[in-house]
């Protein structure tokens, strides 16, 4: 006579509040031609510190002094015949993050001609990200140039560099010397998408140049217009968050 294994089913990824220290557990079991013997549950990671089981020996026991983000638990079952199943369920901490650009470059010279400013901001979040959290950020981009038709050079560009990969440039420069253009401006104005795992570092680079002055101006300004996290994380940032130079 064939023996059916178990099957168990741990249940779906359990999501607690930042503040939270306590969850339930909540797997199922089935033996189709016996029953289920024996129940095991044990915490799979961290390996410290541990958290506390009420039970490990039923399918739904709760869970105390979760003090960390990210836990994985494994139930295994066994039946009346000694065949086993097992199945892995997470706990996640939905955490509620701080977003800054903050600024780790600041150059410029308006004392003669060119003249210039650059600033570079590296974009963080506090706590650092969760590792299973991943952050869709809704960003805009600007460069606006503006000249009175007299011989001039301008620039503005915007920058975003993920790893050290550009993943987005907002780049605008001209260089007109006729009436064609007096009191006119050029302006970029993009809008875009990007993600943010634990793991990356994202630079924004924003540049103002100007040749001649008082022929032209030039101005650069990034935002982050919104942002959405996996999961049921979130921000207590207020947005958008802009950082813009100009010239």
């Amino acid at each position: 006579m064939y023996d059916n294994k178990p099957a168990v089913d741990a249940g779906v990824t359990i999501n607690i509040a930042d503040a939270a220290s306590t969850a339930n557990l909540n797997a199922t079991a089935l033996d189709s031609d016996g029953y289920i013997d024996t129940i095991l549950w044990e915490q799979i990671t961290p390996a410290t510190p541990l958290a506390t089981i009420s039970n490990n020996a039923i399918l739904n026991p709760a869970l105390s002094n979760l003090t960390e983000d990210e836990y994985e638990f494994k139930i295994t079952v066994t039946d009346n015949d000694g065949f086993t199943a097992n199945d892995t369920v997470g706990v996640i901490r939905d955490k509620i993050y701080g977003i800054a650009l903050t600024k780790i470059l600041d150059e410029s010279d308006t004392s003669g001609m060119p003249q210039f400013e650059k600033q570079n901001y590296i974009l963080e979040t506090s706590p650092v990200l969760n590792a299973s959290d991943v952050l869709l950020l809704n960003a805009n981009s600007v460069t606006t140039l503006m000249g009175d038709g007299l011989p001039f050079g301008v620039a503005a560009y915007i920058i975003i560099r993920k790893n050290g990969v550009a993943i987005h440039g907002n780049i605008n420069s001209i260089n007109y010397g006729d009436d064609d253009w007096n009191g006119s401006q050029v302006v970029s104005d993009i809008d875009f998408q990007f993600s943010l795992i634990a793991s990356d570092v994202v630079v924004v680079e924003i540049y103002s140049y100007v040749k001649v002055s008082p022929t032209g101006t030039a101005a650069a300004e990034f935002s982050i217009e919104s942002v959405v996290f996996t999961g049921s994380s979130s921000t207590n940032t207020t947005l958008p968050l802009t950082v813009s130079n100009s010239i």
